[in-house]
Formats: C-alpha cells, structure tokens, sequence
C-alpha cells in the first residue's frame, strides 16, 4: 500500500511539470482522479493521524492542478509528525516563487 501511494504522488507530481514555463494543463478526467485519491486518503489520514507518507501524497496531489495553500496545510502537518521526512520538504519547495511569497514557510 506505501509503495502504490509513493507511486501516486509521484504520478501527480510529473503532472505538475512545468513545460516552457507553462503549467501543464490537467485534464477533467485526471482532476476527477485526483479528487478521488485525495478522499481515499484523507480517509486513511483519519483513520491513521500519523501517517506522514500519506499527508505527503494529499499535498503532492493538491499540488498537481496547483493548489498551493491545500498541498502546503499537509505537507506542514506531515513535518511536524516526522521533521526529518525529505519528501515533506521538497514538496514545499516545489511551489513556484509567486506562491512562496503568498504561502511562506518560515524556516
């Protein structure tokens, strides 16, 4: 189950690539999956508060059609369960500048 959700958010993650400095367009089909993995996930989230691997995943998926401020809320919480996860940072580093000043992380 950790590794399909690793492959998951990674999936979700190579949607979010920017291409030229555009973002690629997510079509309907991949939003309406992605709507459905995020409350497949939060549903494990509730069942099981300290699973950071799957707080990381939500945010990599709220990421993907670029809602910042939803992805950064779980990377956040992911950290403050496991501050030495690698994946929780990098996805708050993988927010574009402009969303950085209107969502900082202090450091």
């Amino acid at each position: 189950m950790r590794t399909m959700i690793r492959i998951a958010a990674l999936a979700l993650t190579v949607i979010s690539t920017r291409v030229d400095a555009q973002s690629v367009a997510v079509d309907e089909q991949t939003r309406k999956l992605v709507e459905s993995k995020i409350e497949e996930w939060t549903q494990e989230v509730i069942d099981n508060p300290q699973d950071y691997k799957t707080l990381v995943a939500i945010g990599a998926a709220y990421g993907s059609p670029g809602r910042y401020p939803e992805a950064l809320a779980f990377y956040r919480r992911a950290i403050v369960i496991r501050p030495t996860y690698a994946d929780s940072h990098l996805g708050l580093e993988r927010r574009p500048p402009a969303m950085r000043k209107l969502c900082p992380w202090p450091r």
